[in-house]
């Protein structure tokens, strides 16, 4: 018997409570316009209370310690797919994020048919288009057309999506933008040296790298170009990386950039970054197509690009077309011409050059934010649409407005 008729059921390939912040705002989004949302999703003990605190239902299968032997987690993934399996099937509408359960989706859909409607939102682009690709794009190559509608995060991406999957409609777009609600209140001044561990900007223009870095995105760039840009700025990182490669990455700095003029340092919550970062003057998004040359990275999509956007800061971009539409289109700051560092180094020299044309860059990317890029100007008629077409029943409950 299918019981969550009334019900979407939610089914991520991963956390979103850390990463990831379009689901949570999606999520957020659907419950405010009255659809009823189940989500079912694996996790670890340190992050289930978060899920319980949001304000729809989340049935959780938590992970035990990261130190289970090879056979108790090669058991635990078997029987949570199980698991996973079988909420899938006591429901028609199912959301899954990018492909680590379209397989199941897949094999629900063979038995269920019509019964059920699969959307998949796809945060990245997993093409198998060189050595280095994610290992998951077999698996999405065999199921991308499995899914009765496809969402994705850029325009650039969903045609490609298209045109390589042959998929009979375009994939909605919800740009990986964020809520002016989520937008924490303005911490004062000095809070940003605070969250730095007490450094002096001494009046220098401020750069700001947040996030996670890694083989697609090599932090040692952002700190090269730095370097090679000559300009009297301080820089600022908050990386989402364990003790060791904070300490490896600050020796890296330490090599290369005048000591005072830096500071290397974990990641915070973003609702913290975001009520501090305001205080700076550029933040650097750098996806490198050379680095990893993939259509993912070429038609990069970062949250980051529009937390700046809305902090009010010049962005200093890497040689992506993505990236270059909205920075050099909207004229809120400079991408790099080519694929080099020196080339990046320049782009931030230009920046610095011109404190005018910096402080209009800024305003010019918060007014643009609220205007044109935000979730609510762009992603919220998108999600009105997709409701319709789809046909996901809502509840005539007012439900409460959620911030994340």
């Amino acid at each position: 018997m299918i019981r969550d008729q009334k019900h979407l059921l939610v089914v991520p390939s991963g956390d979103f409570v850390r990463s990831y912040a379009g689901t949570a705002y999606l999520l957020d989004e659907l419950h405010e316009k009255g659809v009823r949302i189940r989500v079912a999703l694996r996790t670890t003990s340190n992050l289930a209370k978060e899920y319980d605190a949001l304000p729809y239902e989340c049935t959780l299968w938590v992970w035990g310690s990261p130190k289970w032997g090879r056979i108790r987690r090669l058991v635990a993934s078997v029987a949570s797919r199980s698991w996973i399996v079988l909420k899938m099937m006591r429901t028609k509408y199912l959301l899954v994020t990018d492909s680590v359960f379209l397989a199941e989706a897949a094999f629900v859909k063979r038995i269920r048919g019509k019964g059920i409607t699969v959307i998949q939102f796809c945060h990245e682009l997993q093409i198998d288009d060189c050595p280095t690709t994610c290992r998951r794009a077999g698996i999405y190559a065999r199921y991308a057309r499995v899914p009765d509608f496809v969402i994705d995060v850029d325009p650039f991406r969903a045609e490609v999506r298209r045109e390589h999957f042959r998929l009979v409609q375009k994939p909605y777009v919800l740009l990986n933008t964020l809520p002016r609600k989520a937008l924490p209140k303005k911490e004062g001044r000095g809070r940003l040296s605070a969250l730095a561990g007490g450094c002096d900007f001494c009046g220098r223009p401020v750069v700001v790298f947040t996030g996670g870095v890694g083989k697609e995105k090599p932090f040692e760039r952002v700190i090269d170009a730095i370097a090679q840009s000559g300009t009297n700025v301080f820089f600022v990182a908050f990386l989402t990386v364990d003790a060791g490669k904070i300490s490896q990455l600050t020796q890296y700095a330490k090599e290369r950039l005048s000591e005072g003029h830096y500071r290397i340092c974990p990641a915070v919550t973003r609702t913290e970054i975001l009520s501090a970062i305001w205080e700076a003057d550029i933040g650097v998004v750098d996806y490198t197509y050379s680095v990893e040359p993939t259509l993912n990275q070429k038609y990069c999509a970062p949250t980051k690009l529009y937390e700046y956007m809305a902090s009010g800061l010049a962005v200093l971009g890497s040689n992506n077309d993505s990236l270059r539409r909205v920075i050099e289109g909207e004229g809120i700051g400079v991408c790099a011409q080519d694929d080099s560092v020196q080339s990046l180094a320049q782009g931030l020299k230009r920046l610095v050059a011109n404190p005018a044309l910096l402080c209009e860059m800024k305003l010019r990317a918060a007014s643009c934010f609220a205007t044109k890029y935000s979730w609510e100007e762009v992603c919220s008629p998108v999600v009105e649409q997709i409701l319709e077409e789809v046909g996901v029943p809502r509840s005539t409950h007012t439900m409460t407005n959620v911030n994340t």
